[in-house]
């Protein structure tokens, strides 16, 4: 039970070098308000659940397998306090929010939800941008 344990945590760890990467020139973002957080590993996932007082830490594992997007925001004057937490989803090539909320599963700030609005948009043009290039590059 142990070494399979191990070997399941050495794959995620590989698997999280692999995707972590990925997942920031995808979403990672800050501009002079809010920043857009990528947690690099299952203990930065449980930290955001204590802090928010929410149950992310049972996503832990679906973000490590790819299977689902956590991010954080925060605003950036205070980036290392939790302030909202964003769960990411995908869906004919496009992103969406399934959850994004403040502590204990409160809702987020207006202002705060429609900057996640907006942002969320631009990674949403920027990736339908990239899949037409790869896709004139691929016709050749």
């Amino acid at each position: 039970r142990e070494e399979r344990e191990r070997l399941e945590n050495y794959r995620k760890t590989k698997y999280i070098e692999k995707l972590y990467p990925d997942l920031c020139d995808t979403f990672k973002y800050s501009d002079n308000k809010y920043s857009i957080v990528v947690p690099s590993c299952a203990a930065d996932i449980l930290d955001e659940a204590s802090q928010q007082r929410n149950c992310v830490g049972g996503y832990a594992d679906r973000h490590l397998s790819g299977t689902t997007i956590i991010l954080f925001l925060r605003k950036t004057s205070d980036i290392g306090r939790s302030f909202g937490t964003l769960e990411i989803g995908r869906r004919n090539g496009s992103y969406y929010f399934v959850q994004a909320y403040a502590a204990g599963n409160k809702h987020l700030p207006k202002d705060a939800q429609k900057w996640l609005d907006k942002w969320l948009n631009n990674v949403n043009k920027v990736k339908r941008a990239q899949n037409r290039i790869a896709l004139a590059l691929a016709v050749g």
